[in-house]
């Protein structure tokens, strides 16, 4: 399943326990030194990104070129395919951040135009992408 797009099922799970280890490693120790609300917000990113992690493996083995991509093994094709979907990403993020600078004259909070920019980029990177690697 894993090795057409260059994942074997070893690295697999070794990148998934790693990474649950890593997770609930920074979350005890968080909770050790009397800060828990960065213990739960380690804890929830740790849980995304490997949610993340799990996608595009399965990904993966649907769509060898998309795990390439993600794996940073890329031909010239790929990579010019990638070069295009961050510029369509840096275009979305110009978009958002100026929709959310205008909204910042409401006051909202303050953390909000930063998140908003950085998932709306991301989420435009993987929409591009995917777009992108299923027309060529």
């Amino acid at each position: 399943m894993f090795t057409e797009s260059g994942l074997s099922a070893r690295k697999f799970l070794g990148g998934l326990v790693g990474g649950t280890i890593a997770g609930a490693a920074l979350g005890i120790a968080a909770h050790l030194v009397h800060k828990p609300d960065f213990g739960k917000g380690a804890m929830i990113g740790a849980g995304a990104v490997l949610v993340l992690f799990i996608l595009s493996a399965a990904l993966g083995a649907r769509r060898p070129a998309a795990a390439r991509v993600m794996l940073g093994i890329k031909d010239e094709r790929e990579r010019a395919i990638s070069v295009r979907a961050g510029a369509d990403a840096a275009l979305a993020m110009f978009g958002v951040g100026l929709i959310v600078t205008i909204a910042g004259l409401w006051n909202i909070p303050p953390l909000l135009p930063g998140g908003a920019v950085l998932i709306g980029g991301e989420a435009a990177f993987a929409v591009s992408l995917l777009i992108r690697l299923r027309r060529s």
